[in-house]
């Protein structure tokens, strides 16, 4: 067990709100593409850096065991 874990609460994303950012994500590329904001491989860098960060705040927001009870989620 470890003792040394911080007792703070960090600020969770509960997956709804990650779903819908992803699809914000994957519809603002597009656009930004068409209209000359970045170019193809410009998005698609950007497109995986969203999902690098949503993934990141998806580990976070699991709880590392399954006695513990992860802040807004519900089951």
């Amino acid at each position: 067990m470890n003792t040394h874990r911080a007792s703070r609460t960090l600020p969770t994303l509960p997956a709804p709100v990650r779903r819908w950012l992803y699809g914000i994500a994957a519809a603002a590329a597009p656009l930004a593409t068409i209209y000359g904001l970045v170019t193809d491989q410009q998005a698609v860098l950007w497109l995986n850096l969203v999902g690098a960060v949503l993934f990141t705040v998806a580990v976070g927001n699991t709880p590392a065991r399954r006695d513990e009870v992860v802040p807004g989620d519900t089951e």
